[in-house]
């Protein structure tokens, strides 16, 4: 059974280049912007990487119910991916106001996209156990 560490390390391999491919501007050359996308997303995925254990504890091989199912993880995915539509309506929507400066906004639809791929991460990793996940629960 993966334990917290190998759900932790496991975020920090995903996060740079879940960052570069999912929430990196391409077009925002301003490093203040750049560095604080860069630590939501560290945020995000760190608290997602151990989330669902904080929901369901590891007390036991069989601790996994609903927040472990892959049920849940499809809620998970259209959590972030509505995070991910959202970031990119207030990225729009500030360069079209021609502020230069990030958003909290945008700030925090980051850091629940990290937390949704961390999470997912998370589910990926304990379905590969003996005992997966339950599919519904």
């Amino acid at each position: 059974m993966p334990r917290r560490k190998t759900h932790k390390q496991r975020s920090a391999l995903i996060t740079l280049p879940g960052h570069s491919l999912l929430i990196n501007d391409k077009e925002d050359n301003n490093l203040q912007n750049k560095i604080l996308e860069l630590l939501s997303t560290i945020t995000g995925t760190t608290v997602g990487s151990t989330l669902p254990d904080k929901f369901e504890p590891a007390f036991h091989p069989n601790h996994r119910s609903f927040f472990h199912s892959s049920v849940f993880g499809l809620i998970v995915i259209r959590f972030g991916l509505d995070a991910l539509q959202n970031l990119k309506q207030y990225r729009d929507m500030r360069k079209v106001s021609g502020i230069e400066q990030v958003s909290l906004q945008e700030l925090l639809n980051i850091f629940l996209v990290g937390v949704s791929v961390a999470y997912l991460d998370h589910l990926i990793v304990d379905g590969f156990t003996p005992n997966g996940l339950p599919l519904f629960q």
